[in-house]
């Protein structure tokens, strides 16, 4: 339940930073003309590259997201598997009907 909770925000998120980022490349892309014209290419790829690092963090959180879950699914399947094999070994061969 945790984490659905934390991954269903982190994708609502993802949506609200990644709006800006390509609603910013297609403005700039259309307006290239004017802004070559005025010299402010440093300033545009400044905030593209704010609009970029402020996405790429949330993307780096929803992985840690991601392996936090696949680190406990593989720890509670690590311990199943040892208790199947330890059941194996120890019950004694009699008591097993095929």
């Amino acid at each position: 339940n945790y984490y659905l909770a934390s991954s269903r925000e982190l994708i609502r998120i993802n949506g609200t930073t990644k709006a800006p980022v390509m609603n910013y490349a297609a403005e700039t892309t259309f307006g290239a003309v004017t802004i070559r014209a005025f010299f402010e290419m440093e300033r545009f790829i400044k905030k593209n590259l704010q609009l970029i690092d402020r996405d790429a963090k949330l993307f780096f959180y929803t992985n840690g997201a991601m392996e936090w879950v696949l680190l406990r699914v593989e720890a509670l399947q690590n311990a199943i598997v040892f208790a199947a094999t330890l059941l194996l070994v120890v019950l004694p061969s009699g008591t097993v009907t095929a």
